[in-house]
């Protein structure tokens, strides 16, 4: 069993949103957290919890995403885009991280473990859907499909549309 959470901000102070002069921030919430339980709602990808798939399962779950008719990882994809490695990405993502200035941030997932599925990394792309897998090291996969929103300007991005093993 899944549990999906989306949501994600990003603010520009500089641009007004379309039919709404007084809001001022350019938005994109295109992120989807992914937390795996199962029937006891027990996380599956916490390394403490009872329902733990184990270290060599939860190593070989990755997160794909088609690209130009091909499965790519986050990395691989990443590294297409940019031409250099992304030096903090990890698969499964704990509940709370840190920084410099706070402790703990609630990364907004109930406590669960999570896989990151960001479709922004298709905020610009011609192609619509997007699509992201999750593939497991059974040979078992989970597709989502993410229709965006784009307003006329083009300055924001929303999740329109989730359809999951659609």
């Amino acid at each position: 069993m899944m549990l999906l959470a989306g949501g994600s901000c990003s603010m520009d102070k500089d641009s007004p949103i379309d039919d709404h002069p007084d809001i001022t921030e350019d938005i994109i919430d295109t992120r989807i957290k992914i937390a795996i339980v199962d029937s006891l709602l027990q996380d599956r990808l916490n390394p403490e919890s009872p329902a733990y798939f184990g270290e060599t399962y939860a190593s070989g779950i990755e997160v794909l995403y088609l690209d130009n008719g091909k499965k790519r990882t986050f990395l691989e994809r990443w590294y297409l885009i940019y031409g250099e490695p992304h030096e903090e990405y990890r698969t499964i993502n704990p509940p709370y991280r840190s920084t410099a200035e706070y402790e703990a941030i609630d990364c907004g997932t109930l406590g669960y473990y999570f896989l990151d599925a960001s479709s922004i990394m298709y905020a610009d792309a011609e192609e619509e859907p997007v699509y992201v897998y999750i593939q497991y090291p059974d040979g078992n996969e989970d597709g989502i499909k993410i229709q965006l929103y784009r307003n006329e300007r083009g300055n924001i991005c929303l999740m329109n549309k989730i359809r999951f093993n659609d």
